[in-house]
Protein backbone atom coordinates (compact mmCIF):
# COMPACT_ATOMS: atom_id res chain seq x y z
CA UNK A 1 0.00 0.00 0.00
CA UNK A 2 0.99 3.21 -0.98
CA UNK A 3 -0.88 6.78 0.47
CA UNK A 4 -3.36 4.45 1.13
CA UNK A 5 -4.31 2.08 -1.91
CA UNK A 6 -3.17 -0.61 -3.11
CA UNK A 7 -1.12 -1.33 -5.88
CA UNK A 8 -0.97 -3.89 -8.84
CA UNK A 9 2.03 -5.90 -9.17
CA UNK A 10 4.66 -3.38 -10.29
CA UNK A 11 6.94 -4.43 -13.35
CA UNK A 12 10.69 -4.87 -12.93
CA UNK A 13 13.24 -3.10 -15.03
CA UNK A 14 13.32 -4.71 -18.40
CA UNK A 15 9.41 -5.07 -17.96
CA UNK A 16 9.17 -8.62 -16.20
CA UNK A 17 6.11 -8.41 -13.70
CA UNK A 18 6.62 -9.37 -9.99
CA UNK A 19 5.15 -12.96 -9.77
CA UNK A 20 3.59 -14.21 -6.10
CA UNK A 21 5.79 -15.29 -3.39
CA UNK A 22 2.86 -18.33 -3.02
CA UNK A 23 3.36 -19.04 -6.80
CA UNK A 24 7.49 -19.51 -6.47
CA UNK A 25 7.09 -21.75 -3.79
CA UNK A 26 5.33 -23.90 -5.90
CA UNK A 27 7.41 -23.76 -8.90
CA UNK A 28 10.95 -23.85 -7.61
CA UNK A 29 10.46 -27.15 -5.72
CA UNK A 30 8.95 -28.74 -8.86
CA UNK A 31 11.55 -27.34 -11.03
CA UNK A 32 14.72 -29.02 -8.82
CA UNK A 33 12.71 -32.10 -8.70
CA UNK A 34 12.44 -31.91 -12.95
CA UNK A 35 15.98 -31.26 -13.07
CA UNK A 36 17.15 -34.36 -10.77
CA UNK A 37 15.31 -36.88 -12.29
CA UNK A 38 16.17 -35.81 -16.11
CA UNK A 39 19.49 -34.77 -14.96
CA UNK A 40 19.21 -38.57 -13.41
CA UNK A 41 18.87 -39.73 -17.53
CA UNK A 42 22.16 -38.12 -18.46
CA UNK A 43 24.09 -40.26 -15.82
CA UNK A 44 26.13 -37.74 -14.80
CA UNK A 45 28.89 -39.33 -12.32
CA UNK A 46 29.55 -37.34 -8.74
CA UNK A 47 33.36 -36.02 -8.83
CA UNK A 48 32.92 -36.35 -5.20
CA UNK A 49 35.94 -38.44 -3.58
CA UNK A 50 34.66 -40.47 -0.94
CA UNK A 51 36.92 -42.11 0.77
CA UNK A 52 36.47 -45.62 3.17
CA UNK A 53 39.46 -47.41 4.81
CA UNK A 54 39.89 -50.54 3.15
CA UNK A 55 40.87 -52.85 5.90
CA UNK A 56 37.56 -52.26 7.39
CA UNK A 57 35.76 -51.26 10.57
CA UNK A 58 32.70 -53.49 11.04
CA UNK A 59 29.98 -52.81 10.86
CA UNK A 60 30.94 -48.87 10.07
CA UNK A 61 32.28 -49.77 6.77
CA UNK A 62 32.91 -53.66 5.56
CA UNK A 63 35.39 -54.31 3.03
CA UNK A 64 33.67 -57.63 1.62
CA UNK A 65 35.58 -59.01 -1.60
CA UNK A 66 32.42 -60.26 -3.35
CA UNK A 67 30.47 -56.71 -2.80
CA UNK A 68 32.95 -54.04 -2.28
CA UNK A 69 33.29 -51.50 0.55
CA UNK A 70 29.32 -51.49 2.10
CA UNK A 71 28.67 -51.25 6.36
CA UNK A 72 26.58 -48.77 8.07
CA UNK A 73 28.24 -45.47 6.99
CA UNK A 74 28.52 -46.35 3.23
CA UNK A 75 24.83 -47.13 3.46
CA UNK A 76 23.74 -44.32 5.01
CA UNK A 77 25.70 -42.39 2.46
CA UNK A 78 23.59 -43.51 -0.43
CA UNK A 79 20.80 -43.15 1.25
CA UNK A 80 21.52 -39.62 1.65
CA UNK A 81 22.80 -38.48 -1.80
CA UNK A 82 19.43 -37.90 -3.10
CA UNK A 83 18.71 -35.29 -0.30
CA UNK A 84 22.10 -33.78 -0.83
CA UNK A 85 21.31 -33.20 -4.36
CA UNK A 86 18.12 -31.30 -3.01
CA UNK A 87 19.95 -29.33 -0.88
CA UNK A 88 22.57 -28.47 -3.62
CA UNK A 89 19.69 -27.38 -6.31
CA UNK A 90 17.76 -25.09 -3.65
CA UNK A 91 21.51 -23.33 -3.40
CA UNK A 92 21.78 -22.87 -7.53
CA UNK A 93 24.98 -23.33 -7.33
CA UNK A 94 25.87 -24.52 -10.95
CA UNK A 95 29.47 -25.52 -9.92
CA UNK A 96 28.49 -27.37 -6.76
CA UNK A 97 25.52 -28.76 -8.47
CA UNK A 98 27.74 -30.25 -11.52
CA UNK A 99 30.57 -31.19 -8.53
CA UNK A 100 27.75 -33.37 -6.83
CA UNK A 101 26.26 -34.84 -9.87
CA UNK A 102 23.09 -37.12 -10.84
CA UNK A 103 24.54 -40.30 -10.01
CA UNK A 104 26.58 -41.45 -6.83
CA UNK A 105 29.81 -41.60 -6.37
CA UNK A 106 32.28 -44.83 -6.24
CA UNK A 107 33.55 -45.67 -3.33
CA UNK A 108 37.52 -45.30 -3.22
CA UNK A 109 39.37 -47.66 -0.67
CA UNK A 110 41.95 -46.25 1.31
CA UNK A 111 44.73 -48.26 1.55
CA UNK A 112 45.35 -49.83 4.53
CA UNK A 113 49.08 -49.14 4.61
CA UNK A 114 48.44 -45.96 5.61
CA UNK A 115 47.95 -46.67 9.33
CA UNK A 116 46.29 -45.36 12.26
CA UNK A 117 42.70 -43.87 11.91
CA UNK A 118 44.83 -40.17 12.60
CA UNK A 119 47.05 -41.25 9.94
CA UNK A 120 44.47 -42.11 6.98
CA UNK A 121 43.23 -38.83 7.64
CA UNK A 122 46.30 -36.36 7.16
CA UNK A 123 47.09 -39.04 3.79
CA UNK A 124 43.45 -38.22 2.86
CA UNK A 125 43.67 -34.43 3.83
CA UNK A 126 47.69 -34.13 2.08
CA UNK A 127 48.50 -31.51 -0.47
CA UNK A 128 47.26 -33.27 -3.32
CA UNK A 129 43.55 -33.03 -1.68
CA UNK A 130 43.31 -36.98 -2.16
CA UNK A 131 38.93 -36.91 -0.95
CA UNK A 132 36.48 -34.98 0.27
CA UNK A 133 34.43 -37.20 2.49
CA UNK A 134 35.92 -40.36 4.41
CA UNK A 135 34.53 -42.93 6.17
CA UNK A 136 36.15 -45.35 9.18
CA UNK A 137 33.99 -45.26 11.76
CA UNK A 138 35.10 -42.13 13.62
CA UNK A 139 35.34 -40.65 16.67
CA UNK A 140 33.71 -37.38 17.26
CA UNK A 141 37.36 -36.20 18.71
CA UNK A 142 37.98 -32.60 19.68
CA UNK A 143 41.53 -32.71 18.72
CA UNK A 144 40.43 -34.05 15.03
CA UNK A 145 38.82 -30.68 14.49
CA UNK A 146 41.93 -29.08 13.99
CA UNK A 147 42.65 -30.85 10.59
CA UNK A 148 39.02 -31.87 9.44
CA UNK A 149 35.30 -30.66 9.71
CA UNK A 150 32.88 -33.64 10.99
CA UNK A 151 29.46 -34.29 9.88
CA UNK A 152 26.46 -34.06 12.27
CA UNK A 153 26.40 -37.16 14.96
CA UNK A 154 25.58 -40.24 13.65
CA UNK A 155 25.76 -42.33 16.62
CA UNK A 156 26.38 -42.82 20.20
CA UNK A 157 28.38 -45.10 21.57
CA UNK A 158 31.02 -46.00 24.48
CA UNK A 159 33.95 -48.17 25.55
CA UNK A 160 32.78 -51.38 27.09
CA UNK A 161 34.78 -54.67 27.39
CA UNK A 162 34.81 -58.17 25.49
CA UNK A 163 36.17 -61.41 27.26
CA UNK A 164 36.22 -65.18 26.31
CA UNK A 165 33.15 -67.18 26.74
CA UNK A 166 34.22 -70.54 26.44
CA UNK A 167 31.60 -73.06 26.68
CA UNK A 168 31.72 -76.54 28.44
CA UNK A 169 29.05 -79.14 27.22
CA UNK A 170 26.32 -79.52 30.04
CA UNK A 171 24.64 -83.15 31.11
CA UNK A 172 22.32 -83.70 33.07
CA UNK A 173 24.67 -84.45 35.80
CA UNK A 174 25.94 -81.07 35.45
CA UNK A 175 22.37 -79.56 35.12
CA UNK A 176 21.32 -81.72 38.55
CA UNK A 177 24.15 -80.72 40.37
CA UNK A 178 23.79 -76.86 39.36
CA UNK A 179 20.72 -77.01 41.79
CA UNK A 180 23.01 -77.94 44.35
CA UNK A 181 25.03 -75.30 45.66
CA UNK A 182 25.99 -73.39 48.91
CA UNK A 183 22.60 -71.21 50.10
CA UNK A 184 23.24 -67.18 50.20
CA UNK A 185 22.84 -65.62 53.57
CA UNK A 186 19.47 -65.23 53.14
CA UNK A 187 18.30 -68.51 52.82
CA UNK A 188 20.58 -69.52 55.81
CA UNK A 189 18.80 -66.68 57.97
CA UNK A 190 15.23 -68.16 56.52
CA UNK A 191 16.16 -71.65 57.55
CA UNK A 192 17.44 -70.70 61.03
CA UNK A 193 14.63 -68.09 61.62
CA UNK A 194 12.02 -71.22 61.00
CA UNK A 195 13.80 -73.45 63.04
CA UNK A 196 13.58 -70.78 66.18
CA UNK A 197 10.43 -69.96 65.68
CA UNK A 198 8.97 -74.07 65.38
CA UNK A 199 10.87 -74.39 68.37
CA UNK A 200 9.06 -71.94 70.36
CA UNK A 201 5.58 -73.13 68.96
CA UNK A 202 6.87 -76.51 70.22
CA UNK A 203 7.20 -75.52 73.52
CA UNK A 204 3.62 -73.38 73.12
CA UNK A 205 1.71 -76.47 71.90
CA UNK A 206 3.16 -78.57 74.71
CA UNK A 207 1.75 -76.81 77.32
CA UNK A 208 -1.45 -76.02 76.15
CA UNK A 209 -1.92 -79.31 74.43
CA UNK A 210 0.08 -82.35 76.76
CA UNK A 211 -3.48 -83.06 79.22
CA UNK A 212 -6.01 -82.80 76.36
CA UNK A 213 -4.05 -84.22 72.84
CA UNK A 214 -3.32 -88.21 73.07
CA UNK A 215 -1.49 -87.42 70.22
CA UNK A 216 1.13 -85.19 72.59
CA UNK A 217 2.96 -86.87 75.07
CA UNK A 218 3.08 -85.42 78.44
CA UNK A 219 6.81 -85.85 79.12
CA UNK A 220 8.88 -82.68 78.11
CA UNK A 221 11.37 -84.69 75.87
CA UNK A 222 8.68 -86.61 73.59
CA UNK A 223 5.93 -83.87 74.21
CA UNK A 224 7.89 -81.20 72.93
CA UNK A 225 8.94 -83.10 70.09
CA UNK A 226 5.61 -84.17 69.46
CA UNK A 227 4.48 -80.65 69.19
CA UNK A 228 7.85 -79.88 67.03
CA UNK A 229 6.91 -82.30 64.38
CA UNK A 230 2.85 -80.74 64.37
CA UNK A 231 4.48 -77.31 63.54
CA UNK A 232 7.37 -78.60 61.09
CA UNK A 233 4.71 -80.92 58.71
CA UNK A 234 2.19 -77.34 59.18
CA UNK A 235 4.80 -74.99 58.41
CA UNK A 236 6.12 -76.33 55.04
CA UNK A 237 2.08 -77.18 54.21
CA UNK A 238 2.80 -81.31 54.24
CA UNK A 239 0.04 -81.62 56.95
CA UNK A 240 -0.05 -85.55 57.59
CA UNK A 241 -2.48 -85.55 59.70
CA UNK A 242 -1.07 -87.56 62.15
CA UNK A 243 -1.38 -84.89 65.44
CA UNK A 244 -3.22 -81.74 65.46
CA UNK A 245 -4.44 -79.43 68.01
CA UNK A 246 -7.57 -80.04 69.94
CA UNK A 247 -7.84 -76.95 72.00
CA UNK A 248 -8.87 -73.61 71.15
CA UNK A 249 -6.06 -71.93 72.40
CA UNK A 250 -4.00 -74.86 70.48
CA UNK A 251 -5.83 -74.01 67.27
CA UNK A 252 -5.64 -70.19 67.67
CA UNK A 253 -1.68 -70.60 68.07
CA UNK A 254 -1.34 -72.82 65.17
CA UNK A 255 -3.14 -70.39 62.76
CA UNK A 256 -0.47 -67.68 64.20
CA UNK A 257 2.16 -70.47 62.93
CA UNK A 258 0.88 -71.32 59.80
CA UNK A 259 1.31 -67.42 58.64
CA UNK A 260 4.69 -67.01 60.54
CA UNK A 261 5.75 -70.43 58.80
CA UNK A 262 4.65 -69.78 55.29
CA UNK A 263 6.16 -66.42 55.44
CA UNK A 264 9.38 -68.36 56.46
CA UNK A 265 9.50 -71.24 53.98
CA UNK A 266 8.81 -69.01 51.08
CA UNK A 267 11.83 -66.63 52.08
CA UNK A 268 13.68 -69.87 52.43
CA UNK A 269 12.76 -71.16 49.22
CA UNK A 270 12.88 -67.67 47.07
CA UNK A 271 16.49 -67.07 48.59
CA UNK A 272 17.52 -70.35 47.67
CA UNK A 273 16.11 -70.58 44.29
CA UNK A 274 16.31 -67.24 42.71
CA UNK A 275 18.72 -67.01 39.80
CA UNK A 276 20.24 -69.93 41.53
CA UNK A 277 20.52 -72.45 38.46
CA UNK A 278 20.78 -70.33 35.95
CA UNK A 279 24.00 -68.85 37.74
CA UNK A 280 25.16 -71.62 38.41
CA UNK A 281 24.86 -73.09 35.25
CA UNK A 282 26.26 -70.05 33.61
CA UNK A 283 29.65 -70.39 35.75
CA UNK A 284 29.69 -73.76 35.31
CA UNK A 285 29.19 -74.12 31.12
CA UNK A 286 32.08 -71.34 31.57
CA UNK A 287 29.17 -68.16 30.51
CA UNK A 288 29.98 -66.39 33.90
CA UNK A 289 32.60 -64.29 33.97
CA UNK A 290 35.10 -63.02 36.99
CA UNK A 291 34.69 -59.56 35.07
CA UNK A 292 32.42 -57.07 36.38
CA UNK A 293 33.81 -53.47 36.82
CA UNK A 294 36.32 -51.41 35.22
CA UNK A 295 38.88 -52.32 38.49
CA UNK A 296 38.65 -56.01 37.26
CA UNK A 297 40.86 -54.95 34.24
CA UNK A 298 43.77 -54.20 36.75
CA UNK A 299 46.12 -57.10 36.19
CA UNK A 300 44.65 -58.56 32.91
CA UNK A 301 46.05 -58.26 29.71
CA UNK A 302 44.13 -55.77 28.03
CA UNK A 303 44.11 -55.44 23.78
CA UNK A 304 42.59 -53.56 21.06
CA UNK A 305 42.52 -52.59 17.66
CA UNK A 306 42.94 -48.20 18.03
CA UNK A 307 45.29 -46.27 19.68
CA UNK A 308 42.74 -44.29 21.75
CA UNK A 309 41.46 -47.61 23.82
CA UNK A 310 44.83 -47.22 26.00
CA UNK A 311 44.15 -43.72 27.33
CA UNK A 312 40.37 -44.82 27.64
CA UNK A 313 41.07 -47.82 30.30
CA UNK A 314 43.68 -45.45 32.01
CA UNK A 315 41.39 -42.94 32.47
CA UNK A 316 38.69 -45.17 33.96
CA UNK A 317 41.18 -47.34 35.94
CA UNK A 318 44.83 -45.98 36.07
CA UNK A 319 46.27 -48.54 36.92
CA UNK A 320 45.50 -50.93 34.30
CA UNK A 321 48.33 -52.06 32.31
CA UNK A 322 49.59 -50.88 28.27
CA UNK A 323 46.99 -51.90 25.98
CA UNK A 324 48.29 -54.16 23.12
CA UNK A 325 47.10 -52.36 19.82
CA UNK A 326 46.62 -55.25 17.18
CA UNK A 327 46.50 -54.42 13.46
CA UNK A 328 42.76 -55.28 12.97
CA UNK A 329 39.69 -56.41 14.73
CA UNK A 330 39.72 -59.48 13.65
CA UNK A 331 43.05 -60.02 15.05
CA UNK A 332 42.70 -58.92 18.63
CA UNK A 333 39.54 -61.04 19.17
CA UNK A 334 41.34 -64.05 18.00
CA UNK A 335 44.02 -63.25 20.13
CA UNK A 336 41.29 -63.13 22.78
CA UNK A 337 40.08 -66.74 21.92
CA UNK A 338 43.84 -67.80 21.56
CA UNK A 339 44.29 -67.07 25.16
CA UNK A 340 47.27 -63.99 24.24
CA UNK A 341 44.91 -61.86 25.85
CA UNK A 342 42.36 -61.51 28.89
CA UNK A 343 40.26 -58.28 27.74
CA UNK A 344 39.41 -56.74 24.75
CA UNK A 345 38.93 -52.75 25.02
CA UNK A 346 36.21 -52.09 22.50
CA UNK A 347 33.66 -49.78 21.16
CA UNK A 348 30.27 -50.76 21.83
CA UNK A 349 28.86 -50.80 18.62
CA UNK A 350 31.87 -53.15 17.37
CA UNK A 351 31.12 -55.21 20.22
CA UNK A 352 27.98 -56.00 19.78
CA UNK A 353 28.19 -56.75 15.92
CA UNK A 354 31.07 -59.06 16.95
CA UNK A 355 29.77 -60.81 19.54
CA UNK A 356 26.40 -61.37 17.88
CA UNK A 357 28.03 -62.58 14.50
CA UNK A 358 29.75 -65.58 13.43
CA UNK A 359 32.51 -66.57 13.73
CA UNK A 360 33.05 -65.24 17.49
CA UNK A 361 29.13 -65.37 18.16
CA UNK A 362 28.77 -67.31 21.44
CA UNK A 363 32.77 -67.60 22.06
CA UNK A 364 33.00 -63.99 22.98
CA UNK A 365 30.58 -61.88 25.56
CA UNK A 366 30.18 -57.85 26.23
CA UNK A 367 31.37 -57.64 30.18
CA UNK A 368 30.96 -54.84 32.74
CA UNK A 369 29.37 -51.41 32.20
CA UNK A 370 29.68 -49.03 29.43
CA UNK A 371 31.97 -46.05 30.04
CA UNK A 372 33.11 -42.40 28.38
CA UNK A 373 29.94 -42.01 25.88
CA UNK A 374 31.70 -41.09 22.36
CA UNK A 375 29.83 -39.92 19.11
CA UNK A 376 30.50 -41.14 15.54
CA UNK A 377 30.72 -38.95 12.48
CA UNK A 378 32.42 -39.18 9.28
CA UNK A 379 34.74 -36.77 7.92
CA UNK A 380 34.64 -33.70 5.67
CA UNK A 381 37.93 -32.67 4.47
CA UNK A 382 39.21 -28.88 4.22
CA UNK A 383 40.17 -28.02 0.82
CA UNK A 384 42.90 -25.83 1.33
CA UNK A 385 42.34 -25.64 4.53
CA UNK A 386 38.97 -23.59 3.88
CA UNK A 387 35.32 -25.13 4.76
CA UNK A 388 34.17 -27.52 2.56
CA UNK A 389 31.58 -26.26 0.35
CA UNK A 390 29.71 -29.07 0.86
CA UNK A 391 29.39 -28.91 4.63
CA UNK A 392 26.43 -26.89 5.14
CA UNK A 393 24.34 -28.62 3.01
CA UNK A 394 25.56 -32.48 4.10
CA UNK A 395 24.75 -31.60 7.46
CA UNK A 396 21.33 -30.62 6.22
CA UNK A 397 20.79 -33.80 4.10
CA UNK A 398 22.02 -35.39 7.53
CA UNK A 399 19.59 -33.65 9.51
CA UNK A 400 16.49 -34.16 7.35
CA UNK A 401 17.70 -37.78 7.09
CA UNK A 402 17.78 -39.14 10.32
CA UNK A 403 15.21 -36.35 11.79
CA UNK A 404 12.80 -35.46 9.27
CA UNK A 405 10.93 -36.88 6.88
CA UNK A 406 13.15 -40.40 6.29
CA UNK A 407 13.69 -41.21 9.75
CA UNK A 408 11.89 -44.55 8.62
CA UNK A 409 14.56 -45.17 5.93
CA UNK A 410 17.48 -43.96 9.04
CA UNK A 411 15.33 -46.34 11.41
CA UNK A 412 16.25 -49.73 8.67
CA UNK A 413 19.46 -48.82 7.97
CA UNK A 414 20.51 -48.69 11.37
CA UNK A 415 18.45 -52.02 12.33
CA UNK A 416 19.82 -53.57 9.43
CA UNK A 417 23.81 -53.04 11.28
CA UNK A 418 22.69 -53.12 14.82
CA UNK A 419 20.41 -54.78 15.57
CA UNK A 420 22.01 -57.41 17.91
CA UNK A 421 20.49 -60.96 17.90
CA UNK A 422 19.63 -63.03 20.76
CA UNK A 423 22.37 -64.59 22.07
CA UNK A 424 21.77 -68.34 21.75
CA UNK A 425 24.48 -68.96 23.96
CA UNK A 426 23.69 -67.62 26.46
CA UNK A 427 23.29 -69.00 30.02
CA UNK A 428 19.43 -68.88 30.46
CA UNK A 429 19.07 -70.24 26.82
CA UNK A 430 21.74 -73.04 27.88
CA UNK A 431 19.49 -73.83 30.13
CA UNK A 432 16.79 -74.07 28.55
CA UNK A 433 18.18 -76.32 25.81
CA UNK A 434 19.95 -78.46 28.60
CA UNK A 435 16.12 -78.58 30.39
CA UNK A 436 14.82 -79.48 26.89
CA UNK A 437 17.62 -82.30 26.26
CA UNK A 438 16.76 -83.79 29.80
CA UNK A 439 13.18 -83.72 29.54
CA UNK A 440 13.58 -85.03 26.10
CA UNK A 441 15.30 -88.25 27.49
CA UNK A 442 12.73 -88.24 30.69
CA UNK A 443 10.13 -88.34 28.10
CA UNK A 444 11.59 -91.18 26.08
CA UNK A 445 12.52 -93.11 29.40
CA UNK A 446 8.48 -93.05 30.74
CA UNK A 447 7.47 -93.83 26.94
CA UNK A 448 9.68 -97.21 27.30
CA UNK A 449 8.34 -97.72 30.87
CA UNK A 450 5.00 -97.21 29.46
CA UNK A 451 4.70 -99.44 26.93
CA UNK A 452 6.85 -102.01 28.83
CA UNK A 453 4.00 -101.91 31.46
CA UNK A 454 1.05 -102.14 28.33
CA UNK A 455 3.12 -104.99 26.72
CA UNK A 456 3.15 -106.76 30.18
CA UNK A 457 -0.49 -105.97 31.35
CA UNK A 458 -1.43 -106.92 28.10
CA UNK A 459 0.04 -110.26 28.17
CA UNK A 460 -0.71 -110.71 31.69
CA UNK A 461 -4.79 -110.50 30.40
CA UNK A 462 -4.16 -112.59 27.71
CA UNK A 463 -3.01 -115.26 29.90
CA UNK A 464 -5.33 -114.52 32.57
CA UNK A 465 -7.99 -114.96 29.29
CA UNK A 466 -6.88 -118.45 28.64
CA UNK A 467 -6.95 -119.66 31.59
CA UNK A 468 -10.05 -118.50 32.07
CA UNK A 469 -11.39 -120.42 29.05
CA UNK A 470 -9.22 -123.31 29.89
CA UNK A 471 -11.06 -123.56 33.09
CA UNK A 472 -14.63 -122.89 31.57
CA UNK A 473 -13.87 -125.95 29.24
CA UNK A 474 -12.10 -128.12 31.98
CA UNK A 475 -16.11 -127.42 33.79
CA UNK A 476 -17.95 -127.99 30.68
CA UNK A 477 -16.12 -130.88 30.32
CA UNK A 478 -16.90 -132.41 33.64
CA UNK A 479 -20.31 -131.23 33.40
CA UNK A 480 -19.85 -128.94 36.67
CA UNK A 481 -20.98 -125.52 35.19
CA UNK A 482 -24.34 -125.45 37.24
CA UNK A 483 -22.34 -126.12 40.07
CA UNK A 484 -19.29 -123.34 39.36
CA UNK A 485 -22.11 -121.14 38.61
CA UNK A 486 -23.32 -121.48 41.78
CA UNK A 487 -20.68 -121.19 43.85
CA UNK A 488 -19.49 -118.04 41.38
Amino acid sequence: KQGGMETAHRPLRGGVSRRPASLSVVIIPALLVVLLLFGRAEGQKSKMRVLACERGYEPFVVADKGKGITGFEVDMFMAIFELLQLEVLRSRDSDLIDFVGQEPPDIIPVPPGNGTWDEMIHWAAGPEGRGDILFCGYYLQAYRARWVDFSMPTMSSGYTMVVSAAKKPIDGLTLLASTVQTPEPQAAFAILLLLIMSVIYAHIIWAVERHANVTIREWYGPGVFDAWWLGFVTATTVGYGDKAPVTYLGRIVTVIWMLAGMYSVGLFSASLTTGLVADNLAEDAGFKSDISGHSDMIGKRLGSYFALADPAAKAVEPGVSDVKIFPSQTQVYDALLNGEIDIIVDDKMGAEFFTSNAPYKGNVTLAGPLWSQEDYAYIVMRPNGTEHPLLPHLYRANLDFFRGNQRDKAREIIETWFEVPEDVHSADNVLQSSLAQLNTVFAVVLAVFASAWVLSAWKHHREVEKKIKERDSLMVALECTSRYDRYQ
